[in-house]
C-alpha cells in the first residue's frame, strides 16, 4: 500500500540489482507502459489499469538506447534493451555504427538482450544483440569510435577485459579481444573523434603515457602515443565535432588552443590554435556541437552565448560566434543534439521548448527555432544523440521512448499495456486508487487535481478524467482508499475530512458523499485498511486506535469503530495486509510480533479472530516488505528487502507459500523495490521503482504471469554465495566467495536495518576464489556491536548475500 514513508524508503533504498543468469522468470503477458517516476498506486476495474505515483510520462519499455522515428516520435526499433545498473548514474552514453546498420555501445548497464553485458555490447540492425561481442569495463563508457575493424573505447574505466587499461582502450570490432593499443590517459576521457591515422580525444586527463596533455590530445592510431599536436585547454572538454580541417571543442575550459575561450572553441587540426575570431562565449559549460555549413548549433548549461540570453540550446554564426535570432528556450539543460534535413533534434533533461510540454527529447525547426509537432517524451535524462540517417539514435538513463504526457495518475488498457486517453493530472503523489463503477476516487499530496484547486482528496469521471463536484477538503495526505459497497475507508495523516474531524481515518458513505459517524480515531499515520464483514482491520505507524492501545495493528468493530479484543502487535509500522480465510497476513518494517514477542522479519502471519501469532514466518532481509497479496495459494511480497528466506535471487519481490512459507517458483528478478503488487486474474501487476524485471527493461511499472509459467534456467551465476568463518565469529571471520569471471567487485557489510557500516573491497577482481578478512569494524575503524549482519558480494550487477553473526 502506498505511502509517504514508502517514498522516504524509496530514496534511502541500496541499488541492490538481482542479475543472476537468464532464468526464465515470469512471463510478461504485456509490456506496460512505464513511469519516468515512482509508481505506488494499483487499481484494476473493467479492463482497465489505474495506476498512481509521482511521474510525469508513460511510454514503452524500450530500454536506454532506442531509435526514433524522425517523422512520427515513435519509438521504431528497442536497441538491445539494455538496462541501466541505475536510474541514476547508468544507462547508455555512447554509440559508434558499426557500418552494417547496427551500433556498438557503451555506458553504464549490466543488461543488453536479456544477457548480461557489462557496459560495452554490439547490436545488430534488427536491434538484437551480438552474443559474439561481449567485452567488459569496470566503469563507464563515455565515447566509441569505429576504424576499420577495430573498436576504440574511452571513458571512466581502468580495467577491460580485467586487464589494466586507463580510460581509453582498442578492441577487436569482432571477437572484442582487448589489443595491445594503451595510451594510458590518467583522468576521464569524455570525447572522441577519429582521423585517418589518429583520433582526437578530450577530457579532464593531463597526461597521455609520459607525455603531459591538459585535456585534450591527438594520439595515433597504431601506436597509442601522443602526437605533437597540443592545444593545452585549461578546463575539462566535454564534446568535439569535426568540420573539415577544424575541429569545435566544447566544455568547461577558458584558455584553449592558446586563446581565451569560454567553453566554446575551433581548433585548427593541423596546429592545435584556436581560430582568432571565433569566440561563443558560453557562460557554463557546452555539452554538444553540430557545425552546419553558417550556423554552429550549440547545447549545455549555459544561459548566455554569442551575446545574447540562451537557454541550454542556441546557434551562433561560424564567422565570429555571435548568436542568430535561433531560440527554442529549453527549460533545463540539453546534453545531445542531431540534425536530419530541415529538423534539429535535442536531448537531454529539459521538460519544455518554447513554453511547449517535451519530455527530454524534442524536434526543433532549424530555421525557426520553435518545436515541430513531433513529441517523443522519454521517461529519463537523454545524454546521446546521434542519427544514422534514417532513425534518430536516442541514448541515457532512459527507460522508455515514445510516451505520453501524465501526471501522477493514469489509465492502461490490461491488455495491450498502452495508455488510455484518460488523464485527470495531478500536482503531487497519487497514494490511493478506488475505481467506482463510473468513477475513480484518488487519494494522495496533491493540492491541485484536473487543473482545480482541490487537495489530497477527489472524485474522477472514468471516463471523461472531468472531477465531480465533490470536495471532501481533507486538510492532509491520503495514503489508502478501500471501498466496500457504498462506504470508503479512507486513512493517512488527515485530521479532517467531509468537514468533520476525524484523526487518520474515517469511512465516507458514497451515495451522500458525506462523512459517517464512525470514528475510530488514531494517533499515527493509518498505512493501510481491511474490511471485512463486521471487522475493519487497521495497520499503520499508531499505538492507539479505536480508544484503545493498539501497536501498529488493530482490529475495529465496522459499526462503531471501537478496538476489538485483538492480541497482534508489532515493533515497528506495518505498511500492508491481506486476508486469506481466517489468516491475516501482514507486511511493514517490524522484526518482532506479538503476542510473545516472536522474532518475525518484515511480515507475519495472525488468527483473523484472535490476534494470536501463526507459525507462518518469511525472512525478509535487511528492509521492509511494503505490499503482501494472497494469489493462488501463495503471498506474494514485495518491498525494499534484499532477500527472501535468505535466497539473495529474490529481493523486493518474490512469492512463498501459504503452509510452510516455503519460496515458490515464481522469479521476477526485480531491479528494485516494488511498492504495490495487485493480482488480476492469473497475473501479477507490479509497481515501484525499478529498472527491469526478469531481465528486462522496465520501468515502475510490470504485468508478469503468476508461478505455474515460471521456472528457474540453469545459466552459472557469476559468483558463488559468500562463506562466512567462523560463523558467529567473535573478533574477525574470513569471507570467501568465487567469481565465475572477472569482473568488478563491491563486497560490503550491511546491519539488520539496512545501513552499510563496512566495504571490504570496491574494484576489479580475476575469476576463482577469493577471501578478504573483515575485522569486526566499520569504515572509520571502530567496532561494530554484537549482532546479525549481511554480508554483499555484488558483480555485474549480480549480488549474492550471506549472513553474519558477531558476538562479542
Amino acid at each position: 500500500m502506498p505511502n509517504l514513508v514508502r517514498a522516504c524508503l524509496n530514496v534511502c533504498s541500496l541499488v541492490f540489482a538481482v542479475l543472476v543468469g537468464l532464468a526464465a522468470g515470469p512471463a510478461r503477458t504485456a509490456d506496460l507502459w512505464g513511469g519516468d517516476g515512482d509508481v505506488v498506486a494499483l487499481a484494476a476495474e473493467n479492463g482497465v489499469l489505474y495506476v498512481g505515483g509521482n511521474f510525469r510520462t508513460l511510454a514503452p519499455p524500450t530500454g536506454a538506447l532506442v531509435a526514433i522515428d524522425p517523422a512520427t516520435g515513435a519509438s521504431s526499433l528497442a536497441l538491445g534493451r539494455i538496462a541501466a545498473v541505475s536510474a541514476v548514474a547508468g544507462g547508455v552514453r555512447a554509440a559508434a555504427p558499426d557500418g552494417a546498420g547496427g551500433w556498438y555501445v557503451g555506458g553504464r548497464f549490466s543488461i543488453a538482450g536479456g544477457v548480461l553485458h557489462q557496459n560495452l555490447a554490439h547490436v545488430l540492425s534488427d536491434g538484437s544483440v551480438d552474443p559474439a561481442w561481449n567485452p567488459t569495463t569496470n566503469q563507464t563508457v563515455r565515447a566509441i569510435v569505429v576504424i576499420g575493424s577495430t573498436v576504440y573505447v574511452a571513458g571512466e574505466f581502468t580495467q577491460v577485459n580485467s586487464t589494466g587499461r586507463n580510460r581509453l582502450a582498442a578492441l577487436d570490432a569482432t571477437t572484442g579481444a582487448l589489443t595491445g593499443w594503451n595510451p594510458n590517459a590518467n583522468g576521464l576521457v569524455e570525447c572522441m573523434v577519429a582521423q585517418a591515422d589518429s583520433l582526437v580525444v578530450g577530457g579532464w586527463f593531463t597526461s597521455i603515457g609520459a607525455t603531459g596533455r591538459n585535456r585534450i590530445a591527438r594520439i595515433g592510431a597504431v601506436t597509442g602515443a601522443a602526437t605533437a599536436w597540443n592545444p593545452n585547454s585549461t578546463g575539462p572538454v566535454h564534446t568535439m565535432a569535426m568540420s573539415g580541417s577544424m575541429l569545435y571543442v566544447g566544455g568547461s575550459f577558458s584558455n584553449v588552443g592558446a586563446q581565451n575561450r569560454n567553453r566554446a572553441a575551433v581548433l585548427d587540426l593541423a596546429t592545435g590554435l584556436a581560430d582568432a575570431t571565433w569566440n561563443p562565449n558560453a557562460n557554463s559549460d557546452v555539452w554538444a556541437i553540430v557545425p552546419d555549413g553558417s550556423t554552429i548549433y550549440l547545447a549545455g548549461d549555459f544561459t548566455a552565448v554569442g551575446g545574447s540570453n540562451r537557454n541550454y540550446i542556441a546557434a551562433v554564426s561560424n564567422t565570429f560566434g555571435g548568436s542568430t535570432a535561433w531560440n527554442p528556450n529549453a527549460s533545463a539543460p540539453v546534453y545531445g543534439l542531431a540534425k536530419i534535413g530541415s529538423t534539429i533534434y535535442a536531448g537531454g533533461n529539459f521538460t519544455t521548448m518554447q513554453s511547449q510540454p517535451r519530455q527530454r527529447l524534442a524536434a526543433i525547426d532549424a530555421a525557426t527555432g520553435f518545436p515541430t509537432a513531433w513529441t517523443s517524451h522519454a521517461t529519463g535524462v537523454v545524454w546521446l544523440l546521434q542519427t544514422d540517417g534514417v532513425s534518430v539514435i536516442a541514448g541515457g538513463t532512459i527507460t522508455g521512448v515514445g510516451g505520453v504526457l501524465r501526471n501522477s495518475i493514469a489509465a492502461l488498457d490490461i491488455a495491450t499495456g498502452i495508455p488510455t486517453a484518460w488523464n485527470p493530472g495531478g500536482n503531487s503523489w497519487v497514494y490511493a486508487l478506488a475505481p467506482n463503477g463510473a468513477t475513480v476516487l484518488v487519494g494522495g499530496t496533491f493540492s491541485s487535481f484536473g487543473g482545480q484547486a482541490r487537495s489530497y482528496l477527489v472524485e474522477v469521471d472514468a471516463t471523461t478524467g472531468a472531477l465531480t463536484a465533490w470536495n471532501p477538503a481533507a486538510n492532509s495526505s491520503v495514503e489508502v482508499l478501500r471501498r466496500d459497497g457504498s462506504t470508503l475507508y479512507a486513512g493517512g495523516l488527515f485530521t479532517s475530512i467531509g468537514g468533520q474531524l476525524r484523526d487518520r481515518i474515517a469511512t465516507i458513505d458514497l451515495n451522500t458523499k458525506t462523512t459517517t459517524a464512525w470514528n475510530p480515531g488514531s494517533d499515527g499515520n493509518v498505512f493501510d485498511i481491511l474490511p471485512t464483514g463486521n471487522t475493519v482491520y487497521a495497520a499503520g505507524a499508531f499505538t492507539f486506535i479505536g480508544g484503545a492501545a493498539h501497536n501498529r495493528l488493530a482490529a475495529l468493530n465496522a459499526t462503531t469503530g471501537a478496538a476489538l479484543p485483538f492480541a497482534a502487535d508489532v515493533n515497528d509500522y506495518a505498511t500492508s495486509l491481506a486476508l486469506d480465510g481466517s489468516t491475516l497476513y501482514c507486511g511493514g518494517n517490524f522484526t518482532t510480533a506479538q503476542p510473545g514477542s516472536q522474532p518475525r522479519n518484515r511480515t507475519a502471519a495472525f488468527d483473523a479472530t484472535t490476534g494470536g501469532l501463526l507459525p507462518w514466518a518469511p525472512v525478509c532481509s535487511s528492509a521492509g516488505v511494503e505490499d503482501v497479496v494472497v494469489s493462488g495459494g501463495s503471498i506474494y511480497l514485495g518491498g525494499n528487502y534484499f532477500s527472501l528466506n535468505g535466497v539473495s535471487t529474490r529481493p523486493y519481490l518474490g512469492a512463498v507459500d501459504a503452509a510452510g512459507a516455503t519460496i515458490t517458483a515464481f522469479d521476477p528478478r526485480a531491479g528494485g523495490p516494488v511498492k504495490e503488487v495487485l493480482a488480476i486474474g492469473n497475473k501479477i501487476c507490479v509497481a515501484g521503482s525499478f529498472g527491469f524485471m526478469n531481465w528486462q527493461p522496465f520501468s515502475n511499472l510490470a504485468l508478469l504471469d503468476g508461478p505455474a509459467a515460471v521456472g528457474v534456467g540453469n545459466r552459472t551465476p557469476p559468483l558463488t554465495a559468500p562463506r562466512v568463518y567462523p560463523n558467529p565469529m567473535s573478533s574477525s571471520a574470513a569471507v570467501s566467495f568465487s567469481l565465475a569471471s572477472p569482473g568488478d567487485a563491491d563486497i560490503d557489510i550491511f546491519d539488520v536495518a539496512g545501513r552499510r557500516v563496512r566495504t571490504l573491497r570496491s574494484g576489479p577482481l580475476a575469476l576463482g576464489p577469493h577471501s578478504l578478512v573483515w575485522d569486526g569494524r566499520d569504515n572509520a575503524g571502530r567496532a561494530v556491536p554484537t549482532g546479525i549482519y549481511f554480508v554483499r558480494v555484488s558483480v555485474a550487477g549480480y549480488s549474492e548475500t550471506a549472513k553474519a553473526v558477531l558476538v562479542r
